[in-house]
């Protein structure tokens, strides 16, 4: 796959996730994502949206990770698209995914 096609493929799915965040804004359990619970998580509700790139070969891989307490410390996130489109949910959107260290963005600190 040539470097255009790639960025041209990782573009539309982010642009398909930020459409599945929209439509289910007002939802824990987005009606159109398959529910992979993570136990990575906290009470405390999200305040910015951090999409990500998982250098994982599978999805299923990717899961373990999300799901799991790994050698690198615990971490989740709210969805995790496949590569065939498959769009997981991991944590309720009003719930707080882990992060991989210490949240920064801007003058917002975790």
């Amino acid at each position: 796959m040539t470097g255009g096609k790639r960025a041209f493929r990782t573009l539309s799915s982010l642009a398909l996730l930020l459409s599945f965040l929209l439509l289910s804004a007002c939802a824990h359990h987005n009606p159109l994502a398959k529910w992979e619970r993570s136990p990575n998580f906290d009470t405390r509700r999200p305040v910015v949206v951090v999409l990500h790139y998982t250098a994982g070969k599978t999805a299923e891989g990717s899961l373990r990770t999300l799901q799991t307490a790994n050698s690198n410390g615990p971490v989740s996130a709210h969805y995790l698209l496949g590569k065939d489109g498959t769009l997981y949910q991991l944590v309720d959107e009003d719930k707080r995914a882990w992060h991989a260290g210490d949240g920064r963005w801007g003058t917002i600190t975790d």
